[in-house]
């Protein structure tokens, strides 16, 4: 590794799916001389892209994160990593179908093409393994796709790098900021300290940790998602491939399901609200598995199993079937739900790139990288 740079036009702060995408475009835009920083290890630094599902569902009811997830597969496609599967979200109300018809009519609006909706019986031939009985129907979309986001992120650095217009640091922990006259002026690691005229802050449920050292305000909270992986699974045992059926949303409880190889990984936003402070998150030194993943509290997930059950008892009502993999991932969650991008207000010259999935990663780094290079 060079040696550490004294000065740079900007310092990216995260390895995680939109920093890389950010000083991709950035050089990819002209801009020479910037520095990426991250406290992990590379090429999974341990933030939250690091335990991402990678699955890209296209229709939102809102316009520009359509648009931004449209430009994120784009760019997955174009560099090979892509893999789609499409998806379906089940209704099990009257409600719920309700929405399925308002997703569709946002599909439409959005220009989202070949969604449709389906019956209960479609449902059943596209995943042989769901119990169509307890739906009403659902909303069937052939471009949803899984991603390696990961590999992305590399790609992303590489490709940076041979430009001439990057340097990358690992296992580089920011200490502080120097601030002059409310512009930004330098950053303070632990191998030293770079001036800089621009610095983003890309580093998910570390953000408002790293903006507090500058005196600035990034409105995100450190949020537990539950996610195991059962497996093998009978159905899956001669795929050739990681996903071979369709990714299924059950939002009536708030979860998903999806093949993972030989196995099943089930996730849910239907538990209790587990909520952790930024300073609550350990160090790379100190995490078991990585910083953002954290011990499985079984008792939050049981009546997700439940309904699990009710939706595909073909495998997790097997008793052959085992769980493979259990967490507490920690994902980002602002009040809107919407991604924190753009200028603080607290410190010119120190940007936010923060609260962004890997659905959306791609797009928000090069809309954010042409925000910054041209205004």
């Amino acid at each position: 590794m060079s040696a550490f740079e004294s000065r740079a036009r900007c310092v990216v702060i995260g390895c995680g799916i939109v920093g890389n995408s950010l000083v991709y475009h950035l050089t990819r835009l002209g801009w020479t001389d910037v520095v990426q920083i991250d406290k992990g290890p590379l090429p999974n630094p341990g933030g939250s892209t690091g335990h991402a599902s990678n699955f890209v569902f296209p229709v939102d009811h809102n316009k520009e994160m359509t648009a931004l997830t449209a430009e994120s597969s784009r760019q997955y496609r174009e560099w090979d990593l892509f893999t789609e599967c499409g998806g379906i979200e089940v209704a099990r109300t009257e409600e719920r179908m309700e929405e399925l018809r308002r997703r569709m009519a946002s599909a439409k609006s959005w220009g989202v093409e070949g969604a449709r909706l389906v019956t209960p019986a479609e449902i059943r031939e596209l995943v042989p393994y769901i119990d169509e009985s307890i739906l009403l129907g659902g909303f069937y979309c052939p471009t949803v796709g899984v991603v390696d986001s990961l590999r992305f992120g590399t790609l992303c650095r590489e490709k940076a790098i041979a430009s001439g217009g990057l340097s990358v640091f690992a296992n580089t922990e920011v200490h502080g900021f120097e601030i002059e006259a409310g512009r930004i002026r330098a950053v303070a690691t632990s191998r030293g300290t770079v001036e800089a005229e621009t610095v983003v802050i890309a580093c998910g449920v570390w953000s408002p940790k790293v903006a507090e050292l500058a005196g600035a305000h990034i409105p995100l909270t450190p949020l537990v998602h539950q996610m195991i992986d059962v497996g093998p699974v009978p159905r899956f045992e001669k795929s050739t491939k990681a996903i071979e059926f369709p990714i299924v949303r059950d939002m009536d409880v708030f979860m998903y399901e999806r093949q993972d190889g030989v196995g099943l990984e089930i996730g849910s936003y239907a538990h209790r609200s587990i909520l952790h402070d930024p300073e609550e998150i350990p160090s790379v030194e100190e995490a078991a598995l990585s910083p953002t993943e954290f011990p499985f509290t079984q008792d939050d997930f049981d009546p997700q199993m439940e309904h699990a059950l009710e939706l595909m008892p073909e495998i997790v009502g097997d008793e052959s079937v085992g769980v493979k993999y259990a967490i507490n991932g920690l994902i980002a969650l602002t009040p809107d739900g919407m991604p924190v991008l753009g200028e603080t207000p607290e410190v010119r010259g120190l940007w936010s790139c923060a609260a962004v999935w890997v659905k959306e990663g791609p797009g928000v780094g090069k809309s954010v990288a042409e925000w910054m290079v041209t205004g």
